[in-house]
């Protein structure tokens, strides 16, 4: 399913405030050390807050009154969860990124926020085979620049079976969905949707519909290397 979406998302005052103050955040802070290509304040405060929030308001999560357990994987400067928790607080926020520089940065974000969340400074690969995390989120979450390959292996293995994992990735991935399908149902995984949300993104999720093999994922670096396939 491909749809085009112009959205239009009411926020209150206070979720505005804030969204602004976490665009300003991430470019004081890019200053220091990399957390985003981009260098201008709008930039960031369009193509990464709001069109976080546009990507994920099209499958109903910015309004979602559920308490779900959702994880951002590879989280970098909060790129989505922190636009997603800020408007909608039901749900139970975890992040999980290896950089300690990052997770530094989004601990600050969050606490000037007042948001509540977890954060792990770990490989996904490592907490993925840890039983207190594999298997055990409704959603799981990442702003991908990795192959869908990829990121199913170390995103898929998170996801409890019925649950959900959504990449917001870029446009013209059309090949990357179709050599993805080995690796995504290998790793318990399949695809239920793919929608191009704006003029920069597009999302893919799949469903968790049965569990993750206990070999997988592979050890860190191993995905990127040698992302699964077909030989």
């Amino acid at each position: 399913m491909i749809i085009e979406k112009n959205l239009n998302i009411p926020l209150t005052t206070d979720q505005e405030k804030k969204l602004t103050l976490f665009s300003k955040k991430i470019y004081e802070s890019n200053k220091k050390f990399n957390l985003t290509g981009l260098k201008d304040l709008e930039s960031i405060k369009n193509i990464l807050a709001y069109e976080s929030i546009k990507s994920l308001d099209i499958i109903n999560l910015s309004s979602s009154k559920k308490s779900l357990s959702v994880v951002d994987i590879g989280s970098g400067a909060g790129i989505p969860g922190i636009p997603l928790k800020i408007i909608n607080s039901n749900f139970h926020l975890t992040f999980i990124e290896s950089n300690t520089k990052k997770c530094e940065f989004i601990a600050s974000a969050c606490n000037d926020l007042s948001l509540e969340v977890d954060i792990i400074n770990d490989r996904a690969e490592t907490i993925a085979h840890e039983k207190s995390y594999r298997e055990k989120f409704d959603l799981v979450l990442s702003r991908g620049v990795a192959n869908l390959s990829t990121l199913a292996e170390i995103t898929i293995p998170f996801a409890k079976t019925g649950g959900s994992i959504i990449s917001i990735k870029g446009l013209n991935i059309s090949k990357e969905i179709i050599t993805s399908e080995y690796s995504v149902k290998l790793l318990g995984g399949d695809l239920f949707f793919y929608i191009t949300t704006t003029k920069y993104s597009s999302i893919v999720g799949w469903k968790k519909v049965c569990s993750t093999p206990k070999k997988y994922p592979r050890k860190p670096g191993t995905p990127q290397k040698d992302p699964l396939s077909l030989k």
